[in-house]
């Protein structure tokens, strides 16, 4: 009797020092790394978001044509916030969705953030995985959807350990697991940042005819126009400038290219609006 609880007793101290050792190798480990912004990862449309009902550049009313040059650019940037916010619906509700979570770290050195999103009405379990290496740290997303794929790897990604600037690689789906966008971020002290969506699409695939377009979003400290986009079209050479001021809402647009396609003007002239989108002269 007196050996059983001798023994009794030495294995509870032997799992509780191995508990405490393991939990002391954990905490060596330090913090969890900071997530990279949201700013990272969803590009800002909200200025352009604005006159839904005017989308349409043909002629048809005299307040479309008074607004002319604005919706040229509401429609640029609506193509690409279309595919953001339909074709990338999921991936991107994950992301934002991390925000509300705590991590734990796995036996692999890999922070965890574990939840469930729901899209739609259909319901994903999400694990994005951070791991801390010297002054980077690598991230991988995984989902799963009820019912259906299991472990998808949407998104992978890197950033620097102050968060400042990063890169991350979006694929397409679970039924077409290629490579679609890469986003490359930056964000400093100074209160400049940019973000760039670039077309990855293998050429194979449905989206690879644009494979080296963009559109690249940023903020500065130029007057009168502090924020731009630079649109990208690789199928016809042809580049986008979007400027404007975040407070007054005063804009311009033109493209590098005379191009009589609906997208585009017929000349390589700014065309400018005012602070409530109607057309007027460039100064």
């Amino acid at each position: 009797m007196k050996t059983t609880k001798i023994l009794t007793v030495f294995l509870a101290t032997m799992f509780l020092t191995v508990a405490i050792f393991t939990s002391s190798c954990k905490k060596d480990k330090g913090d969890p790394p900071t997530l990279p912004p949201s700013s990272s990862f969803v590009m800002d449309f909200n200025d352009f978001k604005q006159n839904k009902s005017l989308l349409a550049v043909q002629d048809s009313t005299t307040d479309t044509t008074l607004r002319y040059n604005f919706n040229k650019a509401v429609i640029q940037v609506g193509i690409w916030n279309t595919m953001l916010t339909i074709g990338l619906a999921v991936p991107v509700a994950a992301f934002m969705e991390s925000f509300k979570h705590q991590p734990e770290l796995n036996d692999d050195d890999w922070w965890v953030w574990s939840y469930s999103v729901t899209v739609g009405f259909k319901t994903y379990t999400a694990s994005l995985q951070g791991k801390v290496d010297g002054q980077k740290v690598y991230w991988e997303m995984y989902l799963s959807q009820s019912g259906g794929f299991s472990d998808f790897k949407w998104f992978t990604g890197s950033s620097d350990l102050n968060g400042t600037n990063g890169q991350w690689i979006l694929y397409e789906s679970p039924t077409v697991p290629t490579t679609l966008l890469q986003i490359d971020w930056n964000k400093n002290s100074a209160g400049t940042a940019d973000i760039k969506y670039m077309n990855v699409a293998p050429s194979t695939s449905t989206h690879g005819n644009e494979n080296g377009g963009y559109i690249m979003y940023g903020i500065n400290n130029n007057t009168p126009f502090n924020t731009f986009y630079r649109i990208f079209y690789k199928s016809w050479n042809n580049q986008i400038d979007i400027n404007w001021n975040r407070t007054t809402k005063e804009g311009q647009i033109k493209n590098s290219l005379a191009n009589t396609h609906f997208l585009f003007f017929n000349d390589t002239d700014f065309h400018c609006w005012n602070s409530t989108g109607y057309n007027t002269t460039c100064q």
